[in-house]
């Protein structure tokens, strides 16, 4: 080949052509998975943090201190039945579009904890969610990858449920040092 040339392939048929024409197409035994198929996945999961965020404005308006404590406990279930469930793939997919919903309601209990924490600097709160929210994402993507070294994909949720019991902790920790907060200046003014 002088570089110029194109390489040769069976009909010039690349793999996702060919995965578009025949969708029955698999490698071993995964399908191949097309572009429509993937963002019907993405579009799946998202709709169900859609809900998820509906649903936790909701529930944090009438009952912030039940959802904040329930929410992990339920997501903490749900990573152990997908644990168990892993699979088995309708299942799985059942408990991942609830984990997305859950996920949802999570995301929103975050940030209405750093900014009911922070009533008098917004600004501050807000950057400050954006903030754990980044280095979250970093560290949950590298612990949970330890997980996946040690022990296998199938453990990732349990990597999960391992930051659900930190941030449980984190939330005890700032209700009891809030309660505490309220006692003073109860007694100071």
């Amino acid at each position: 080949m002088t570089g110029n040339e194109k390489p040769e392939m069976e009909n010039d048929m690349t793999p996702h052509r060919e995965a578009k024409l025949n969708p029955s197409r698999r490698v071993g035994r995964v399908p191949i998975m097309t572009i429509p198929q993937h963002w019907d996945a993405s579009t799946r999961q998202s709709v169900a943090n859609i809900i998820g965020n509906i649903a936790a404005g909701k529930l944090l308006a009438q009952h912030p201190f039940a959802t904040l404590k329930y929410v992990p406990a339920i997501m903490a279930i749900l990573y152990l039945v997908l644990y168990g469930l892993g699979k088995l793939t309708i299942p799985t997919s059942i408990v991942i579009l609830i984990l997305g919903i859950f996920a949802g309601i999570a995301n929103n209990g975050n940030q209405f904890m750093v900014s009911t924490s922070a009533t008098e600097a917004p600004d501050f709160a807000n950057g400050l969610f954006l903030t754990a929210a980044n280095l979250g994402t970093a560290l949950g993507a590298a612990i949970c990858g330890m997980f996946i070294t040690v022990w296998g994909t199938q453990s990732s949720p349990l990597g999960a449920v391992a930051f659900l019991l930190v941030g449980v902790a984190s939330i005890i920790i700032r209700n009891s040092l809030m309660s505490r907060n309220k006692h003073i200046m109860a007694v100071t003014i």
